[in-house]
């Protein structure tokens, strides 16, 4: 005997919002650790020793020569973690959707999104990604979905 659809898709879909929960947690304590500076991405100032070619003197460096580069990084850095999140609430939300047999479509992205190697949580959102896909394209539970 086959299981419904919606008791067939709440493992998977559970999985789902525990991977984006996982790797929501995982982005949020690496930002506390690069922040603390216990990281491997340290900012360090540029190297100028050695480079000039000219015997003129050259100009005192002010207080801050490179914080402009300082706050180039640190937006890139801020706008991969912004993106890292809206991605890991993705499938968390796609996830809970996926348990009510709600939105296909979303629940769909959002397997394929968990299996994205977009952090060390992939060793745990591919094979999900990957399951939550062979469910959510099972004929009956396609029938199921609520649009």
């Amino acid at each position: 005997m086959r299981a419904d659809p919606l008791a067939r898709v709440q493992a998977p879909a559970t999985a789902l919002m525990v991977v984006g929960a996982v790797s929501f947690v995982v982005t949020i304590l690496s930002i506390m650790l690069i922040t603390a500076g216990g990281g491997s991405y340290q900012i360090q100032p540029p190297d100028t020793a050695g480079t000039s070619v000219s015997a003129a003197p050259t100009p005192a460096p002010s207080a801050e020569p490179y914080s402009d580069d300082i706050s180039r990084e640190i937006a890139v850095l801020l706008g991969a973690v912004i993106v890292r999140l809206g991605l890991d609430a993705l499938i968390m939300v796609a996830g809970y959707r996926m348990r009510l047999l709600r939105n296909w479509s979303l629940s769909m992205a959002g397997a394929v999104v968990a299996m994205l190697p977009l952090s060390l949580c992939v060793f745990i959102g591919l094979p999900i990604g990957i399951w939550a896909i062979v469910v959510l394209n099972n004929k009956d539970v396609k029938r199921s979905f609520v649009r």
